[in-house]
């Protein structure tokens, strides 16, 4: 994962979520109490990107387009993955 402008960051608050993109937030509420983000949370995004064409992985911008707090009202660092490509079996 890499950190990323500014431009990129106002780029992917913008863009819609899709096939070849996706945004999650940093943090899980599901439980109604913010909690860091689990690896496996994330993996099965990463994994239907990888067996189709390949796409971006935004981590720490909300689904409203807000970035991530850590609690204390200071954004935590968006990080990107980007998948180029899919995975083809032999």
């Amino acid at each position: 994962m890499n950190k990323f402008a500014d431009s990129d960051i106002q780029r992917c608050q913008a863009a819609e979520e899709g096939q070849f993109f996706d945004q999650k937030s940093a943090f899980d509420r599901a439980s109604g109490r913010p909690k860091q983000r689990k690896a496996a949370d994330i993996v099965e995004t990463l994994s239907t990107m990888a067996n189709a064409d390949g796409g971006e992985l935004v981590i720490g911008i909300e689904s409203d387009g807000t970035l991530t707090e850590d609690g204390t009202g200071h954004h935590l660092w968006a990080n990107r993955v980007i998948l180029l490509g899919g995975l083809s079996s032999s």
